[in-house]
């Protein structure tokens, strides 16, 4: 097995404040890091999905963006949240969180005894 020690990576997890002595591989430094991408999926040291959904969350707004850009006709010098006013349509980060309070609301309002065992 061939390793690039040049894209290898060492990530702390956990609470410790202290990093560990410098790692060497086949004589070469290896670079402490708070958030690696593997496998196009990025990990932080608290093991957590929020960088990978923020960098998802990116991804969507940039492709519904250039979406309502070609709908409108528009050129790059307006901006895209006057686009989306404009035409009426939300961001991904509301959708997403009226999507959420609908549904917690609708859990509160039909409390169903399977979940209360």
């Amino acid at each position: 097995m061939a390793v690039n020690v040049g894209k290898t990576a060492a990530l702390l997890t956990g609470r410790q404040r202290n990093i560990p002595t410098q790692l060497h591989l086949r004589g070469q430094d290896v670079e402490w890091k708070s958030c690696i991408r593997y496998l196009s999926v990025h990990i932080d040291r608290s093991l957590h999905m929020i960088p990978q959904m923020d960098n998802q969350r990116r991804r969507l707004q940039a492709q519904q963006n250039m979406v309502l850009r070609m709908i409108a006709e528009t050129g790059c010098y307006v901006n895209n949240d006057v686009i989306a006013r404009e035409l009426r349509v939300q961001t991904i980060e509301d959708f997403v969180r009226t999507q959420a309070q609908r549904l917690f609301d609708s859990a509160n309002e039909d409390p169903m005894p399977s979940l209360y065992i």
